[in-house]
């Protein structure tokens, strides 16, 4: 997100809802004084599709991709995904879903849409499906984010620290983001964090 001195009325908002900043957060969030601090901590009042946005940008920088691909294949960005680009793919999911607090939030606002709630299987092609379907009755398909949450695992198990260990499961799960990029753009899929919170 870039860093911005004003922002006009008519703006989109920077929490990423995709509204205008009049319409959205507008006197109740300082975003130009959040946007102005050196560290991201503005992640903490997105919209659901701002944090998906920004962790699609994250994405994209961590495989070195010069933009999102138009269709997302495995053998198109196999080889990118070295222990050091799954490490920072894991730590950009911390960032952006710090606490159970924040997950709460982000859902409690998307409230006042008309959700589904996706519980098949986590191939992109049978998601695209689904969603495709499912966008003519919801405003909004809620899907539980495929990437495991560094913060709920046992050291062992951390990919954040053993990064070379979850490279299968993060070509998977990044597949799935990419695919799903387009609907994103369009505020058709906020992601649901259910597996990212402790209960």
């Amino acid at each position: 997100m870039s860093k911005v001195s004003s922002i006009g009325r008519n703006h989109e908002c920077p929490c990423g809802s995709g509204e205008k900043y009049k319409k959205c957060c507008m006197g109740k969030v300082p975003w130009e004084v959040l946007l102005s601090l050196p560290d991201n901590s503005f992640t903490k009042y997105q919209s659901a599709r701002g944090k998906n946005l920004f962790f699609l940008g994250r994405l994209v920088d961590a495989l070195q991709l010069d933009e999102l691909p138009k269709r997302a294949g495995i053998a198109q960005f196999k080889r990118a995904f070295s222990p050091d680009a799954v490490q920072h793919i894991y730590e950009a999911v911390v960032e952006l879903w710090p606490d159970k607090h924040d997950l709460e939030r982000v859902l409690f606002k998307e409230a006042e849409h008309t959700s589904g709630l996706y519980v098949g299987t986590y191939e992109p092609d049978a998601v695209e499906r689904a969603v495709t379907r499912h966008a003519l009755y919801s405003d909004t398909i809620l899907l539980v984010d495929p990437f495991l949450h560094p913060l709920w695992t046992r050291d062992k198990f951390n990919p954040i620290l053993f990064p070379e260990q979850h490279r299968v499961n993060a070509i998977r799960a990044a597949t799935l983001w990419l695919s799903m990029a387009p609907w994103i753009k369009a505020g058709i899929w906020p992601q649901s964090s259910a597996r990212r919170c402790r209960p």
